[in-house]
């Protein structure tokens, strides 16, 4: 089966909702510990992970992931049913959250996925992180420490 590098970012005031998410399908309770900012202020945080084609399914069901990138990356548009019962089935109130806290947080990600091996790990942060809107100056990775593989 084919894996995927994901990176996903959160801006820093939806950090407690996006671990609560990422707890919620089962990956931990800190899964976005990369500080990003610009002079010393943290304004994002990020997560490098390797996932499962339903993975990305689940974020196209949830609405963030569009159907071109899909066929970008090979996933099978037939995951995205799947992907949708898995957002349908998060129990959200057993960690804290409300479906308004679910779409905020799919909303306000940023994300890149790329096939396993086809990039560097590290350079693909950067990319991505490279998109962020700075407040003043570029962006700093301060380190990238984490490397989870999610299923869905």
């Amino acid at each position: 089966m084919t894996h995927f590098s994901a990176i996903l970012i959160v801006p820093a005031d939806l950090l407690g909702k996006a671990n609560a998410l990422g707890a919620a399908l089962g990956h931990g309770p800190d899964s976005y510990t990369v500080p990003l900012g610009a002079d010393d202020a943290v304004t994002h945080y990020g997560s490098r992970s390797r996932v499962l084609p339903i993975f990305i399914a689940t974020l196209a069901a949830a609405g963030a992931v569009p159907p071109e990138e899909l066929e970008r990356l090979g996933v099978d548009p037939d995951l995205v049913s799947a992907g949708g019962e898995v957002v349908a089935g998060l129990d959200l109130a057993a960690h804290g959250l409300t479906e308004a806290d679910r779409d905020a947080v799919i909303a306000s990600l940023i994300w890149g996925f790329e096939p396993e091996g086809s990039v560097d790990p590290a350079q693909h942060f950067a990319d991505v992180a490279a998109d962020l809107p700075a407040p003043e100056g570029p962006l700093v990775v301060v380190s990238i420490t984490v490397h989870n593989e999610i299923a869905a």
